[in-house]
């Protein structure tokens, strides 16, 4: 059943680990055999070297170092983690990037070559051609442009050259994009690029100079030197998060963190893997002054820390494999920390804050079957939430071991069942029929995620050819009159967030419950044809803005055609304003 959601929220998680440090060394050669010289090669993601974790493979602290080939072609990226096995991606201009997956740091060096690029031979509708300054409109040379997807169809990372020119290219022809650009001695920005045609203009991007955090930390009045210290945005939104700043405190304590964005919120923090010996170091948030300028945090005190020991208790009492590993995360701050899982299940998580939310994220394909007092469990059972108020010890976690289609199936049935209870207790179906009716809708779902999954284009597509297919099966188990309540039942559910925007307009109740209840329905028939509309267009097309535009002003008049039937003639002008704030807002979210 289609559902369109008038807002969305994307959140982001990202940990850190610390181990033995070692290099990676290695030599990058152009496609002639010559050595590339001043070619740059940076740490793509990484993953680790045995057993499982659950950290996100481009979220590791090393995933942001890189290097410079000397003359011969040779570059060292130093203090990488050593339990770790990378994946490097090197750029030159005038070839095509080169990645080397599965890279030991305990089996250098390496070698990439990187193949010559013709950009004559690249349709333009496949590049994004720009150019990046300073804020004196200057060329940034070796500036980061990151496009917000990341796969084998286009680069993941491109740099500009002396004249701060850059090409990023894909094997598709580019849609809205939006790209991060990031220099060093700038603050990093996003930006949106429009789809590319053969006469689309250059992008020009001008970065501003960013603000500096300084601070020093105490510990009962004395320095803390070699702590690991951070900034990250409070707004983590996919296309807005720059990702983390950090640094290192020095002999006496103090930090300077460069390069913040200006004009914007952050949090500061120090990392519990750092500090953890010491204590920890509280969070706190800042809004960050003009380019240029410096926010003083002061004296930051560290504070006691808290332990947390458990244990993961397997419904099936097998011993947890060598390698297992946990992370447990801060969810105020971009901070975690890497817990090792024994064979009996026990764990020890040390330097944790109290009062603050805390999220310990389980090994992959273990899901909690039940949560222990003061710990709330995700939708998707593979984490648990809490804030301590002092340590704790001798938590005891049931779970179990699936395997995440598996895990993903049951999720579905009972989301399923969740969605139909209110139709179910209306109806007061028998049990074997209301059981064959929820296997049925089951099925339904289950046909939309895999179309989804082959191919998201077609999804609509998908969706009206399911409806059609299951409906003479539905209406065969339910009977004409039981499949019409089903049916009208289905209608409102889809309709329900258009009319709850409606019923909202003014601030103030304008309409009756019956009133309330055509208008969901009317807006769910609507719904309907919009995704027969969609479902009659080819798979890969796009409605240009003023098709969209068109199409929006059509829906409108339609939707007023369709329920100003069903409220009184005095809160007509209410309902037409109400629908043209609804698809404002849908105007909105699409040109995003």
């Amino acid at each position: 059943m289609l559902r369109l959601r008038l807002n969305s929220l994307v959140a982001l998680l990202s940990f850190v680990a610390k181990a033995s440090a070692a290099d990676i060394t290695g030599t990058v050669i152009l496609g002639t055999g010559i050595p590339a010289q001043s070619a740059t090669v940076l740490i793509q993601s990484a993953r680790m070297r045995t057993g499982d974790s659950t950290m996100c493979p481009t979220c590791w602290r090393d995933c942001q170092r890189s290097a410079r080939t000397n003359a011969q072609g040779e570059f060292r990226i130093s203090g990488v983690a050593d339990d770790l096995v990378f994946n490097l991606l090197a750029l030159a201009e005038h070839h095509a990037p080169a990645v080397l997956r599965g890279v030991d740091p305990q089996k250098n060096p390496v070698t990439l070559s990187l193949p010559p690029r013709d950009l004559s031979r690249i349709p333009l509708t496949h590049q994004i051609r720009g150019q990046v300054l300073d804020p004196h409109g200057k060329p940034l040379a070796g500036a980061t442009i990151s496009p917000n997807f990341s796969g084998p169809e286009g680069d993941d990372q491109t740099l500009t050259n002396a004249d701060g020119h850059f090409v990023l290219c894909s094997s598709k022809p580019f849609k809205k994009t939006k790209l991060k650009i990031t220099a060093p001695g700038h603050a990093g920005m996003w930006i949106e690029v429009a789809n590319r045609t053969e006469n689309a203009p250059d992008v020009t991007v001008s970065l501003q100079r960013g603000s500096t955090v300084v601070g020093r930390l105490l510990l009962e009045g004395r320095p803390v030197p070699n702590v690991t210290v951070g900034v990250a945005q409070t707004n983590r939104n996919a296309g807005q998060f720059l990702g983390p700043l950090c640094t290192t405190t020095d002999t006496e304590g103090r930090f300077a963190i460069h390069d913040v964005r200006s004009d914007d919120d952050w949090i500061f923090y120090g990392e519990m893997d750092s500090a953890k010996s010491l204590g920890f170091i509280p969070a706190r948030e800042f809004h960050s002054p003009s380019p240029d300028s410096i926010h003083d945090l002061g004296n930051i005190q560290t504070t006691k820390a808290l332990t947390l020991q458990g244990r993961l208790v397997r419904q099936d009492g097998r011993p947890f494999p060598e390698g297992t590993r946990m992370n447990l995360s801060r969810s105020s701050a971009w901070d975690a920390q890497r817990l090792d899982v024994a064979s009996d299940g026990t764990f020890t998580a040390q330097g944790l804050p109290s009062s603050e939310e805390l999220s310990l994220n389980l090994p992959p394909n273990i899901y909690v079957v039940s949560s222990p007092n003061g710990f709330t469990s995700s939708d998707s059972s593979q984490s648990l939430t809490s804030r301590l108020k002092e340590s704790l010890s001798g938590l005891s976690i049931t779970v179990v071991e699936k395997d995440r289609q598996t895990k993903q199936q049951e999720d579905l049935v009972v989301s399923v069942q969740k969605e139909y209870v209110s139709f179910l207790e209306q109806v007061k179906l028998p049990q074997t029929q209301a059981q064959a009716l929820l296997t049925l809708l089951v099925a339904r779902r289950t046909n939309l995620q895999n179309a989804a999954q082959a191919d998201p284009h077609a999804y609509t597509q998908c969706l009206s050819t399911t409806q059609k297919s299951y409906a003479p099966r539905l209406k065969a188990l339910l009977g004409p009159a039981l499949y019409q309540a089903f049916d009208h039942w289905e209608l409102c559910q889809d309709g329900q967030g258009f009319a709850e925007v409606i019923a909202a307009q003014g601030g103030t109740p304008w309409l009756t419950p019956a009133e309330t209840q055509m208008i969901t329905l009317a807006m769910g028939r609507m719904q309907r044809l919009l995704l027969e509309f969609h479902a009659s267009r080819p798979p890969q097309s796009e409605l240009k803005p003023d098709q969209l535009v068109s199409m929006l002003s059509w829906l409108q008049s339609e939707s007023y055609e369709a329920t100003a039937s069903v409220v009184a003639p005095a809160k007509h002008e209410t309902l037409r304003k109400a629908i043209q704030t609804l698809y404002e807002m849908a105007a909105q979210e699409s040109s995003e």
